[in-house]
């Protein structure tokens, strides 16, 4: 069965006491019977079993009822929850045989579950064959919030002309995270097995290797003379500038670093030029460490360096760094964002390769994100529907396939571009077609735009 459900939560009362009420006289009365919930707080990504234990076996065949009530959630497997055996008449049957130790049943996730808040059904045990009723009989199921958006529209908050923010978007939530994007300068790749260091594209943070240099302490600001004219984004002189910042399709193949050796001597030292107030220029070097990572960085006339390992952690895509704040949390977890919109830089053909910086760009999340471009001249994007998705080519190993396409120059204004819409699969399994609505904000402020989507 297919769920929307992301978790949900089952939180039991503290206890279920049920008393059994023997024949027979007082020297040959059976023990009462216990009976508790199998365990008081139960995960649950689709389904889960939840069980009820006696303390001694049941000394005759029986059932047990339980009343089933939520004030919001719809029962069935079409709507938010269903059980296994199924509920009649808001209630639960469960029979149990002579013998036994326990009685369970399955409640699921139904298809149709999609709520912004968490909900509560109860369960009261209301009856149970020969056994006398006692104590606290009610159990609690926390249904945890699933929301998925089916449409709407976000207008992205870029932070105005200036474009400070990277704005991260979950389409799924119609939500953004923002982040400032001086806040950070370099990412360190976290899959297993593979060394890559990623440049902060959207402050524009290039990378410079100084030759065969190894030796951090050992380079100093007269060999960083010169490099001020030319370690620049100008968008039209043709310099090497484009050689010290990483490819736009995200390609970890086509960084500035190149692949972090594992032979130490094979890593050397690079010029970090930023922007932003206050950023200095670094030169930093950056080392294998098993599956981690070594980053050395100084100042570039300091003759000492200091020194960290960079940890991975797999519930993201990098490790961010800022070079004189240490690790810094940037992107939310991979799985929680689609897009991410503010500046960035990248390389444009033009006979020559120059290193270009965008506005208005936006990328794809690396991490089981896939984007398709769409026509309009194929398809309608009201008349879009899931049936067409299988006439689209996804691009892999490009982050870039929004980038800078929603919007052209029309007689030297920039204008949305009408004749194209974009097709979104996310990590969840949800397809989205998105179109952007408006270039800036209402007012006509930069760094402000708006987009539509509807879930396919």
């Amino acid at each position: 069965m297919k769920t929307n459900m992301k978790r949900l939560m089952y939180v039991a009362a503290v206890g279920v006491a049920m008393l059994f009420t023997a024949c027979g006289n007082d020297d040959g009365a059976a023990a009462p019977i216990t009976l508790n919930f199998t365990n008081t707080e139960i995960g649950l990504s689709e389904s889960v079993e939840v069980g009820i234990t006696f303390s001694r076996p049941a000394d005759a065949d029986g059932s047990l009822t339980l009343q089933v009530i939520s004030s919001s959630l719809v029962y069935g497997e079409g709507a938010d929850f269903y059980t296994d055996p199924a509920m009649v008449d808001n209630a639960v049957s469960l029979s149990y045989e002579a013998g036994s130790e326990s009685v369970s049943f399955m409640v699921f996730a139904g298809s149709a579950l999609n709520i912004a808040q968490e909900e509560i059904i109860t369960l009261t045990l209301t009856d149970a064959d020969g056994f006398e009723l006692g104590g606290d009989l009610s159990a609690t199921i926390t249904v945890s919030e699933n929301f998925i958006a089916n449409e709407g529209t976000l207008e992205i908050d870029g932070g105005g002309a200036d474009f400070p923010n990277q704005a991260f978007i979950d389409l799924s939530k119609l939500s953004q995270t923002l982040v400032d994007k001086y806040s950070w300068d370099l990412g360190f790749y976290t899959a297993s097995g593979e060394h890559h260091v990623v440049l902060n594209s959207s402050a524009y943070v290039m990378a410079r290797p100084l030759g065969g240099e190894t030796d951090l302490d050992e380079v100093t600001a007269s060999d960083t003379v010169g490099f001020a004219s030319i370690m620049t984004i100008s968008n039209y002189e043709d310099t090497e500038a484009s050689d010290w910042i990483d490819d736009q399709s995200g390609d970890l193949s086509l960084t500035a670093f190149g692949e972090i050796s594992a032979t130490a001597n094979e890593n050397v030292v690079f010029i970090i030029k930023r922007d932003g107030e206050g950023r200095n220029w670094k030169k930093v070097r950056v080392l294998q460490d098993g599956d981690n990572y070594i980053l050395q960085y100084a100042n570039i006339d300091a003759t000492t360096h200091e020194e960290v390992t960079i940890t991975k952690d797999a519930a993201y895509n990098f490790t961010h760094f800022d070079l004189d704040n240490g690790v810094v949390q940037v992107e939310p977890e991979k799985e929680q964002w689609d897009l991410m919109y503010s500046t960035y830089s990248g390389k444009a053909n033009y006979g020559v390769l120059l290193a270009i910086g965008y506005n208005d760009y936006i990328i794809s999340n690396r991490s089981d994100v896939s984007v398709a471009m769409v026509s309009t001249e194929d398809h309608a994007y009201d008349e879009f529907s899931a049936d067409d998705l299988a006439s689209l080519t996804f691009p892999e190993n490009n982050i870039s396939v929004i980038g800078s396409s929603w919007r052209t120059l029309v007689d030297f204004s920039l204008v949305l571009d009408e004749s194209v819409f974009y097709v979104v699969k996310d990590s969840k399994g949800n397809s989205y077609k998105l179109k952007f609505t408006r270039l800036a904000s209402e007012d006509g402020e930069r760094g402000y735009p708006e987009f539509k989507i509807e879930l396919l």
